[in-house]
Formats: structure tokens, sequence, C-alpha cells
């Protein structure tokens, strides 16, 4: 199996267990050994063609929200609906998700 940049799962992992041991609505959870030193790893994976959905539908829920300010203008649809897409797009981000689980480890230090 490849992985993102044409770099296949035994070039990082020793083991990967294919059967994932948690799953959610955008991707799933492996357990996985990395090759270069041995650490015992969960990998997240995405949902095969997840991506282009909920970019379809965030395209679709802005359609809908144009339609709805055409009706009632008194609200800041515009604002509301930037904000909201840009979060539902970090979501399928893994790589700002690990930024950010680096910065509340690195916010926690030393509260233990």
């Amino acid at each position: 199996k490849q992985l993102e940049n044409n770099v296949s799962i035994d070039d990082i992992f020793t083991e990967f267990d294919p059967v994932p041991i948690a799953s959610a609505s955008i991707g799933q959870v492996h357990r996985a050994r990395l090759k270069d030193c041995g650490t015992d790893v969960v990998v997240k994976v995405q949902h095969p063609g997840v991506q282009s959905l909920i970019r379809q539908d965030v395209q679709n829920f802005g359609v809908i929200l144009k339609w709805v300010s055409i009706v009632d203008n008194t609200l800041d649809l515009d604002s509301i609906f930037e904000h909201w897409r840009q979060n539902v797009l970090n979501e399928l981000d893994f790589r700002k998700e690990v930024s950010y689980m680096q910065r509340v480890g690195e916010n926690l230090k030393g509260d233990a």
C-alpha cells in the first residue's frame, strides 16, 4: 500500500496491522511499528474519497447559504460560513492535527 508522496508502508513500518483498532467518520486508526527506531505507534488513515466528498458538501452548503441570504440578509452568513468552512477543511488535514496536538502537549508540560 502507498502513503502520500509515493512512499510505501514498508518503507516506514516494520509492522502495520491492517485491521483498524478504531474507526470514525473520516478515518480509522491502525497499530504499527516504526522501522527506524522500533517504536510502537498508531497511524490515523483517512477513508478513501472522504476528502472530495466533504469538499463537495462544503461547497453545496455554501450554495444553500447564498440562497438563504437572498431571503434574509440580516445575518452575516458569509463570515459564519467562512469560519465553519476553514474548521471543516482543517479536520481533513491530519498534519495540522499533529501540530495542534504537539502544541497542546507543550502547553501542558509541567502541569502533571
